[in-house]
């Protein structure tokens, strides 16, 4: 597996989740982006290794910008986030993946991980059953 970029200092809010932010991404998270040996219809796929302290492990994260999706992987657990839509860029805190029709994926650069599925409350409105 070929390391293809340090991380870059370039940050910005909100973004399309596309090949265009994963350098943002990796910056945030403070590790390499390292393209994986293998491809998706053409389309390269990506892959970050975040250092969990707390867990005593890498998270690993691969991003499939070209499928809307990014699976995480620490220890035992894996987690498959479909639909992403955007990304959005919390300097000095985590990055979000948010899905189209609702929930997100948090990644901090301490290893952090969570999930928050479904819909969740836009423009003051509560969110809907």
């Amino acid at each position: 597996m070929e390391t293809i970029s340090q991380p870059a200092r370039r940050r910005r809010q909100r973004a399309p989740f596309d090949a265009d932010c994963l350098e943002e991404i990796a910056s945030e998270l403070r590790v390499p982006l390292c393209e994986e040996p293998y491809q998706v219809r053409g389309s390269k796929v990506y892959r970050l290794q975040v250092p969990s302290a707390e867990l005593g492990i890498e998270v690993k994260i691969v991003l499939w910008p070209s499928l809307a999706r990014v699976d995480v992987y620490a220890g035992s657990v894996s987690i498959v986030f479909k639909d992403v839509s955007n990304v959005e860029i919390l300097p000095g805190i985590e990055v979000l993946f948010h899905r189209a029709g609702g929930g997100h994926l948090f990644v901090t650069a301490a290893g952090g991980v969570a999930t928050v599925s479904g819909r969740t409350a836009v423009e003051g409105k509560p969110a809907s059953a």
